[in-house]
């Protein structure tokens, strides 16, 4: 089939002439989005004019840049959308670029609740710099691309345990994603097998306890589960080595105790709803700013290192954020990360207060004979679980 038999309002949708993708970050009036043809371009796409791909994908296309520019016209928003490069994906291969799975509640972990944490929560609570960030490590320079494997588990928590070896030696050194993707099992099969199917941060730090990690330059990534190398331990840097002590989670869905443990302790991996969205943008076409789109009932089914929070301009006043590392690439996002709503202390609705249900924490996210449904709080359910590796010596606390 021709281009040309498209229907008339699909050709003129996906031929229409628009600014390169570089104009349209420049402005705060977002310029219209590329044409089909010009994205295909600009993307390195090798869909066949006419074939049945192009096609597909061409529709796929001018829906999201539609629903982009829709957006992008609204003068008052706190973010921009774009035509990424994830703005030619189906549905279902935008939910294989999540990749979280959920353990039980409870189960594994060393809760920072007990006496021999990292920090005393119980203690008084401190006075927080208004704005505070990792992002001066070395390690958080570097971001991950997880390509088309539901990995973001593994890169999540793998750039937690950088920033923290970093923290603890002032060292730097890039760990392994495909190491956790071949060898550490989900066996209780949470919504998933593991590998490119999904886990989750306490089955990457477990695992790394028990058998250590290789470096990427001795495992590179290849995005695809294959099996488990024998014979690793002799060349996996054991945890003992590096630091660790163990690993801990937060209490759920309470603000104070994440807040502390970022400024006092580190980055650490939190639980997203990165399907969180309306008006047909999202999480997977944020471009920049401070976004606002998340629901209360948040169904978490992503993994990003939370590193930072702050606070930016936005019309007449300010607003606060939560700073995020993701593991999309550096052509995602501002430079791969992104910053996420935060209800501060002087909000009208805080963040413990944001609370709803993740009704569906089964859909590819539970694990079987769970709860069915979980109360989440939070932008975007970002309170729900914070996890986060031990070590024995810190290079950098707050006084």
């Amino acid at each position: 089939m021709a281009l040309a038999t498209l229907p008339a309002v699909l050709t003129l949708a996906v031929l229409r002439s628009a600014s390169s993708l570089a104009s349209v970050r420049s402005s705060r009036s977002a310029a219209k989005s590329p044409s089909f043809q010009q994205f295909v371009e600009l993307r390195g796409r090798d869909y066949a004019p006419g074939s049945e791909e192009y096609l597909k994908r061409a529709s796929l296309y001018v829906r999201a840049a539609k629903a982009v520019d829709s957006h992008n016209e609204d003068p008052s928003r706190s973010w921009t959308a774009t035509v990424g490069k994830f703005a030619d994906y189906t549905a279902e291969e935008r939910r294989g670029l999540h990749g979280l799975v959920h353990d039980v509640p409870g189960e594994g972990a060393k809760e920072v609740a007990d006496g021999d944490m990292v920090i005393n929560l119980a203690a008084r609570k401190p006075t927080f710099p208004e704005s505070f960030s990792w992002g001066h490590l070395r390690s958080m320079k570097r971001v991950k691309d997880q390509g088309h494997c539901g990995s973001c588990w593994a890169a999540s928590a793998l750039k937690a345990l950088e920033a923290h070896y970093e923290i603890a030696k002032n060292k730097t050194v890039t760990f392994s994603v495909q190491h956790l993707v071949s060898c550490a099992e989900n066996a209780k099969h949470c919504g998933g097998t593991g590998g490119c199917h999904g886990a989750t941060g306490d089955i990457a730090f477990q695992y790394i306890f028990d058998h250590g990690i290789l470096t990427e330059s001795q495992y590179p990534y290849r995005a695809q589960y294959e099996e488990c190398p024998k014979n690793l331990a002799a060349t996996s840097m054991r945890a003992t080595d590096m630091g660790m002590l163990g690993w801990e989670r937060l209490p759920q869905n309470q603000y104070w105790p994440m807040i502390r443990t970022l400024v006092e302790v580190g980055p650490m991996v939190v639980s997203v709803a990165a399907s969180s969205g309306r008006g047909g943008v999202g999480i997977d076409l944020y471009e920049r700013g401070v976004y606002d789109f998340c629901v209360k009932d948040a169904i978490l089914n992503h993994a990003m290192v939370l590193f930072g929070y702050g606070k930016t301009g936005h019309g007449s006043g300010t607003v606060d954020y939560w700073h995020l590392q993701n593991s999309w690439g550096e052509d995602w996002g501002e430079d791969g990360k992104m910053r996420i709503l935060r209800r501060g202390e002087s909000a009208q609705e805080q963040e413990e207060s944001y609370c709803g249900v993740d009704k569906e924490p089964l859909k590819g996210s539970g694990c079987p004979g769970g709860p069915e449904t979980i109360p989440v709080c939070g932008s975007c359910g970002i309170l729900y679980k914070g996890v986060f590796p031990r070590f024995k010596q810190r290079r950098w606390r707050l006084r």
